[in-house]
């Protein structure tokens, strides 16, 4: 029945797709946020997953209504995705080959030409399209519900949703469902949502606070509230220190972007809540272990600091070792071990022990691309972050905006890109919509 539902939802948002080109790009992006990546439209004969789907409907819609008639595409991505694919492209050439060619050409295709780079064309199309105040609600909203599930979750001590669809479309539980049982610094828990992993959950919570910073006059005050606790929160039960450093990066950013007045009282605030909970919490072990957990975030690097109250993960020299070994592939291969090269290693018997998984974007790219693609990467990640920050109407939401790029680079500097670079790249094209006008006229 379950099943049947998810196959009409999916089939109706094609069909709005068809009729209404921002609509259902809208409806697709929650979709993203609602159904795990691993969900299918099952027909007869076969089996598409549900976000492929919603994709080839968006494009239908762009080419029968001319979408691209009305919109101005911006010069400068067009040259940024050409970039990407060329230099990817190159670089799979120039790979060691430890991953196949055929394996890597197409993970380029299907992965980043199709499934991210087509994605990102038509949602920038549909964006320019929009209207920015009621994508943006729309998209609060939807993540609020999912925020309130994520705390759910946490209190029932299993992710259901996730689970009971992984039975439905794999045949077992989520495989990271063993998360939800695993105590951390103070929590009983780790909180994935509707997402299959924690560290996916405090990555996009992390985007959505960024993000709530810089939209938070254009915010219902409802809305605006709600987001913020269920941003914190959430990040939190993530037990996710990557997320809680990227939160305190972005909180950073916009309290500096304040008046001097505003920042002192804001300031009193904090101290004044923070004094107030640990008044609250004072004796409580689970507190306590909280509140470590918290410090150990701020303080990541002190691995002996984790340990001692039960969090274990990547330590300061585990990563070391990790980077040198990354070097060294770097340094032997031009194009490194090859393009998705962390994904291969998953779906074969092949293991580097050192490098396990890749825990940061530049290990992965140093391993994947070597030393060309790891500064092609940067090159353009700072590319499209002055692309977005040049429509900045003040020097405070000019500081704001950078607390969004850098407080993401963070987290995916600790932890690596964990399926949430579409949100991530979307996202500010809101902001561009809100302060240019892109239609012709």
């Amino acid at each position: 029945m379950v099943v049947v539902v998810i196959n009409i939802i999916c089939l109706v948002i094609v069909f709005i797709s068809l009729r209404n080109y921002k609509i259902g790009f809208v409806l697709s992006l929650c979709a993203k946020i609602i159904f795990p990546s691993f969900v299918c439209v099952r027909m007869v004969g076969g089996s598409i997953n549900a976000h492929d789907l919603l994709l080839l409907g968006l494009l239908a819609s762009f080419v029968i209504n001319k979408i691209y008639r009305n919109i101005e595409f911006p010069i400068l991505i067009k040259r940024l995705f050409l970039i990407q694919i060329i230099v990817t492209f190159l670089l799979i050439l120039f790979s060691s080959q430890v991953v196949p060619l055929e394996y890597q050409f197409k993970a380029l295709i299907k992965g980043t030409i199709f499934q991210e780079i087509l994605y990102l064309v038509l949602g920038i199309y549909a964006i320019f399209q929009a209207d920015y105040k009621v994508f943006l609600h729309i998209m609060l909203v939807v993540s609020i519900i999912v925020g309130i599930y994520g705390l759910l979750s946490y209190f029932i001590g299993t992710n259901l949703y996730v689970n009971y669809l992984s039975v439905l479309y794999s045949g077992h539980e989520s495989l990271f469902s063993v998360f939800s049982e695993e105590e951390r610094g103070g929590l009983s828990g780790r909180v994935s949502g509707t997402f299959s992993h924690p560290l996916t959950w405090g990555q996009f919570w992390d985007i959505i606070l960024a993000l709530y910073f810089i939209f938070k006059k254009d915010i219902n005050s409802y809305i605006r509230y709600g987001v913020l606790l269920l941003a914190l929160v959430n990040i939190v039960l993530s037990g996710s220190r990557s997320a809680i450093v990227a939160a305190i990066v972005a909180g950073l950013f916009y309290l500096f972007s304040l008046t001097l007045k505003k920042q002192v009282k804001t300031l009193f605030s904090l101290v004044i809540i923070t004094f107030l909970f640990c008044i609250y919490g004072m004796g409580n072990r689970s507190f306590n272990n909280i509140y470590n957990y918290i410090l150990s975030a701020i303080y990541f690097w002190d691995s002996e600091k984790s340990a001692n109250i039960g969090i274990v993960g990547s330590s300061t020299s585990m990563r070391e070792e990790q980077f040198l070994e990354a070097w060294d592939i770097a340094e032997k291969h031009i194009g490194g071990y090859g393009y998705q090269y962390q994904f291969y290693i998953l779906d074969t018997i092949y293991e580097n022990t050192t490098l396990r998984g890749l825990e940061s974007v530049f290990l992965k790219t140093l391993v994947e691309q070597g030393f060309l693609g790891t500064v092609i990467f940067v090159f353009l990640y700072f590319l499209f972050a002055l692309y977005v920050i040049k429509y900045s109407s003040s020097g405070k939401d000019r500081f704001i905006v950078w607390g969004y790029f850098i407080s993401y680079l963070c987290s995916i500097t600790m932890t690596g890109v964990q399926g949430t670079w579409i949100f991530f790249f979307i996202f500010p094209f809101l902001y561009v919509r809100k302060n240019c006008e892109i239609i012709r006229q």
